[in-house]
Parts: structure tokens; C-alpha cells; sequence
């Protein structure tokens, strides 16, 4: 069960899914122009494509639903293959796409079967927007630092870059999201000149959750939106049979899910499980449910998503300093003061840490406080950012459950939930799952109300805002929030909801 565990673990850290081509091919290089053909580009591209035909015959991944809209008519969506999607990128008919989908659903896995498919038939480079970009400086200086990153991973100086990508090239940016929402204007104009600067030739993917905020939608337009839909009961199902492997622990994982709620059911046509509608949500609660044997599942019960990721950290953070024979401090305080020693801010959105950052939160650990961070940071918690002295976290939701916990704290600061300080906090909220964990906390589910005005007070949309509660509320409390908005006299929140 152990062993089983472990391996469960490390494929949470890495979850995701994606599409690949079931044989390896190599990179062909009379497609591609010479200063790529002559560079380390090709050996990277057949890296791609090795290791994705890896990730499908290790059942590692699980295609995705996807469906697209063109921007600029009306009409609903279509159902969208991700090999036309990538046909398309190849030939130009996608010049520029929003591609959206909850934390969970595989985005970043998905960013690197398109790579996979790619890269041998169109210079094709992907770039991290929270790590990869500069938190300081004008949109020329994030301008010229994408390029650089570019060039650099090309294997070229970048004026011959600039020279040999004159023809375009696919740029797949990924978590958008994650760029702190004071800087995200400055991106994306800096985005905007690299493609002008390129005569319109490169075809940009770019990978985010759901914005929450209207505003925050607005600054970013594309040819084409694509949508990762979420699990529906069977995708679930075949999750949970893929990670339990026996049939008794099949049947013990979904009476431990019935009794803790977990099996709930969304209103509405088609069939959905609430609390377990991405690959990570189905990972994350079999992997809590194997650790505590399937037992006490009460204990879940009643707090959401909130309770299963906390449990995860717990996981996590115990494996690892058990593996380096450390004593583990309680590590959800650890955790809260690794953030409060960052330092984080209502536009807050991925958390980059590094060393210093945590031997300040583990201040109090004396002798063991180095020990006990070298453990956490190589962690499957935990990835290196690649050229830095920084570290960010491999599971997105974990860091959104940070931050939930951070304005949790904050609300209950004096000892009893102040709802009135939510107000100032509200940017924070631009992450859905954010959000979706502050519900299930005590100061949150206090001031569930208030942080429902606060945020439709802010221009949220209405089906992000009823499906990030519903994530995060059991049946009972979503059923009380109902009843509590429908008496607000205030008619913006009543349109929200």
C-alpha cells in the first residue's frame, strides 16, 4: 500500500494529461530552417517527442475534451480534436488562442504534446510566463527578456534568431495566469510587440485558468478560445479505476467518497462529479483516501476541496522529511509562514520562493532549519526554476490553498472573522480555486457571504462564480449560501449568483 502510495503521490506532483504520437519519430529537419536543423533545438524536439510516446504507452495521460470557438463570431462551441488543433497551428489557420482550463485539467501536459507534435514540423518554443519573464522592468525590457529566453532555447544569439524566425514560429505561453495581476498589463503589451515585431507570423497559445474578473478577461484577445472541459462521471470513474488498480480498493475508495460527499453530483444536464472534475481533484482525494486506509471519511465531510488539499500537503511535507530523518514541524504553520515570509499581496498570484525565504519561516527549528528546507524544496511539493535561486510549486492548487489560508488568517486575525477587511483582499480572488478553498475554511465559510458581494462586486461571471462555491462548499453549506444571497437586497449580487 505504501509503495503504491508513493508512486500515487509522484504522479500527483506531476499530473496532467495530453495527447502523443504512439510511435517516436525523429525530428525532420528539411522543415525547419538551417540555424535549427544545425542547433540543439533538434535533440530537444526528439526529447519531446520520446517522451511523450512515453507518457501514452505508460497510460500517464488522458487525451483531452477539448472544444473552440472563433472570437469574432457568435455561435456556440465545437468539439475540437487536439490533432487539428495542432494541424492548424502548423499551417496558420490558429494564429492566436486563449487556451483555458481549471487547475487540474492538464494544461501544462497538454502545452507539451502540442510541443511533441510540433516542433518537428514548425520551430515551436514554449515559455513560462510567471518563471520564465521578469517580475520588473517596462514592456520593452519583458520584450527583449522573451526574446533572449527564445533565442536561448533555440541555441542561437538572438539576432539569428530574430533573422531565421522572420517565417514565424509557435510560441506556447503557459500560466498566464500566475503573472501578478500588476504586471500582467505590462505582459501581455510586451507579448503583443514580440508578435508585431515578427510581421505577424507567430501563432501564440495562450495556457490559463479561468479569469475571474471581467476586467482581468478583457486584456487578453485571441483568433480563437479553446476550453479543456472538465471530467464527466465516466472520465472519472476511469481515473479512479486506473489509480486504485483492485477492485477492493475500487470499492473502498467510493464508500469512503459517498460518506464523505465527495461523490456529489452536479445539478444540470450531463453527468459531473463537483468535487472530482479534474484529474488532480481525482488524484488528490484517492491519494488522502489510500493514506488514511479508507477510514474516516467524516472527517472530509464538510468542507470541500479546503480539507483534501490540506491533507495532501500533510502528505507530502511528512514523506519528505521522513525521508531525510528530520522531525517534521506541523506543516500546514509551516507552510502559512513560508508564505508570510514571501510576502504576498491582493495582486498576488504564483508564489516563487527561495532558501532564504524558508530558513526565515524555519527560524524557529535552530540547527535544523537547513536540513528541514533542503528536504522540503526537493520534494515532488516543489520544482527548481530553472537558472535561479528560486522555487516554485509543481501543483498550482496547492499554491491558490496557500493563499486561501493567507486571507483566512487575515480575516481572523483578532480571534473572530472580521468579513469587513475581504473588501481589500478581493484581487486574490482572481484565482477560481482560491476562492474555492477560502469557503472551506473557518474565517471563509464565516464571511461566505461577503466574499460572494466582494467579488460580484468586482464584475465576476456568473457561472465561474456559482461553480467555484459549489467546488468548494458541501451540499448543505452551498444550500444555506443560496438561501442567504436570495435575500440580499443588493441586485448586482443577485445577477452574479
Amino acid at each position: 500500500m505504501k509503495h503504491h502510495l508513493e508512486i500515487l503521490l509522484l504522479a500527483l506532483a506531476l499530473s496532467g494529461c495530453g495527447h502523443a504520437p504512439a510511435r517516436v519519430e525523429k525530428a525532420q529537419p528539411a522543415q525547419l530552417p538551417q540555424v535549427l536543423r544545425d542547433s540543439p533545438y533538434m535533440a530537444e524536439c526528439d526529447r519531446r517527442m520520446g517522451s511523450q510516446a512515453e507518457a501514452e504507452g505508460e497510460e500517464r495521460w488522458i487525451a483531452p475534451r477539448l472544444r473552440a470557438r472563433a472570437t469574432s463570431k457568435e455561435g456556440g462551441f465545437e468539439t475540437l480534436k487536439h490533432e487539428t488543433l495542432c494541424e492548424r497551428l502548423v499551417t496558420g489557420e490558429f494564429s492566436s488562442i486563449i487556451l483555458e482550463g481549471r487547475g487540474g485539467l492538464g494544461k501544462t501536459k497538454l502545452l507539451q504534446a502540442i510541443a511533441a507534435a510540433t516542433c518537428s514540423r514548425f520551430p515551436t518554443f514554449a515559455l513560462d510566463a510567471n518563471i520564465d519573464l521578469p517580475r520588473e522592468g517596462d514592456s520593452q525590457a519583458i520584450r527583449a527578456a522573451m526574446e533572449e529566453r527564445l533565442a536561448s532555447k533555440a541555441g542561437v544569439p538572438v539576432a539569428t534568431f530574430r533573422e531565421a524566425m522572420q517565417q514565424g514560429f509557435i510560441l506556447l505561453l503557459d500560466a498566464v495566469d500566475e503573472v501578478p495581476l500588476e504586471q500582467r498589463d505590462l505582459v501581455l503589451r510586451a507579448v503583443s510587440d514580440l508578435l508585431d515585431s515578427y510581421a505577424g507570423k507567430v501563432r501564440l497559445v495562450a495556457f490559463m485558468r479561468p479569469p475571474v474578473y471581467r476586467q482581468t478577461a478583457q486584456m487578453l484577445s485571441a483568433q480563437a478560445m479553446v476550453e479543456i472541459e472538465q471530467l464527466d462521471c465516466e472520465m472519472t470513474e476511469n481515473r479512479v479505476k486506473f489509480l486504485t488498480k483492485d477492485e477492493a480498493s475500487r470499492a473502498a475508495f467510493w464508500d469512503y467518497a459517498h460518506k464523505s460527499g465527495l461523490d456529489r453530483k452536479a445539478q444540470g444536464k450531463g453527468c459531473r462529479y463537483v468535487h472530482l472534475a479534474t484529474f488532480r481533484d481525482v488524484e488528490t482525494a484517492v491519494a488522502v483516501a489510500q493514506e488514511a486506509g479508507f477510514r474516516d471519511p467524516e472527517d472530509v465531510a464538510g468542507r470541500g476541496r479546503a480539507v483534501l488539499f490540506e491533507r495532501l500537503v500533510r502528505i507530502h511535507f511528512t514523506h519528505a522529511l521522513r525521508l531525510a530523518s528530520q522531525n517534521a514541524p506541523d506543516p500546514l504553520q509551516f507552510s502559512d509562514a513560508l508564505v508570510d515570509a514571501v510576502g504576498v499581496g491582493p495582486g498576488t498570484r504564483g508564489i516563487l520562493f527561495t532558501k532564504a525565504d524558508c530558513m526565515k519561516a524555519a527560524k524557529d527549528l535552530g540547527d535544523r532549519a537547513e536540513a528541514v528546507c533542503d528536504a522540503l524544496f526537493i520534494s515532488p511539493l516543489f520544482r527548481k526554476v530553472e537558472g535561479v535561486d528560486q522555487f516554485a510549486l509543481r501543483n498550482q492548487s496547492v499554491g491558490d490553498l496557500f493563499l486561501a489560508r493567507f486571507v483566512d488568517r487575515k480575516v481572523r486575525e483578532d480571534g473572530r472573522p472580521a468579513c469587513g477587511r475581504l473588501s481589500g483582499l478581493s484581487g486574490l480572488f482572481e484565482s477560481t480555486e482560491v476562492v474555492s478553498f477560502l469557503v472551506g475554511l473557518p474565517g471563509g465559510f464565516a464571511c461566505v457571504v461577503d466574499l460572494v458581494q466582494a467579488m460580484c462586486r468586482q464584475g465576476t461571471w456568473p457561472v465561474q462564480t456559482r461553480q467555484m462555491l459549489d467546488q468548494g462548499l458541501s451540499d448543505s453549506g452551498r444550500k444555506r449560501l443560496v438561501e442567504a444571497v436570495q435575500q440580499l437586497p443588493d441586485e448586482p449580487v443577485a445577477r452574479c449568483m
